[in-house]
């Protein structure tokens, strides 16, 4: 029965070639610095909001049997968050949200990176005390560390709440760094 060589694909030097499948290749980890998520951290809402607020205070990182993280943290100080480097990260929001107790409710979260609006979960219903789960999400460049991003509410009539709570995510977001 004849030998058949197969041929496969490698990397060398963080670019795709073709290798023989039978030649020892070794990947040489200095080529591969900004490969992989590095940081990937989830914060939450610890209570709820019944107020306008300006920027939001009350969160942490989350600490629940389970769940988890990855790299260093996002530093929170007075409601501004701050990144550990820069580079590409998707954010991703969600709010949940109390309907008021009347037919006219309305509830707005803002999510602010270096003093510009970049994402909005705006509510308003017709229906009293019922609960909605609204979320988004965008990319954004932090090519500063100095920058900042807060978070907001605003227009909460009618008794409608933001909903919060220290053991499970409710209203939270997520900041995934995807590169450089």
């Amino acid at each position: 029965m004849p030998l058949t060589k197969i041929k496969s694909l490698g990397i060398t030097d963080g670019t795709i070639v073709n290798a023989d499948i039978n030649a020892s290749a070794a990947i040489d980890s200095t080529k591969l610095s900004g490969v992989g998520i590095t940081i990937a951290d989830n914060w939450r809402m610890t209570s709820d909001l019944t107020a306008d607020t300006n920027p939001i205070t009350n969160w942490e990182r989350v600490d629940t049997s389970g769940q988890g993280t990855i790299g260093t943290a996002l530093t929170l100080s007075s409601g501004n968050f701050t990144f550990p480097s820069t580079g590409i990260y998707l954010i991703t929001m969600t709010a949940c949200l109390e309907e008021g107790t009347t037919t006219d409710n309305l509830i707005q979260f803002d999510m602010y990176y270096n003093t510009t609006r970049i994402m909005q979960i705006f509510q308003e219903t017709a229906l009293a005390s019922g609960f909605t789960t609204g979320s988004n999400q965008t990319l954004i460049n932090v090519t500063n560390t100095a920058h900042q991003m807060y978070f907001r509410v605003v227009n909460i009539t009618n008794a409608a709440r933001l909903i919060g709570d220290s053991t499970a995510n409710t209203t939270n977001f997520t900041a995934i760094r995807l590169g450089s």
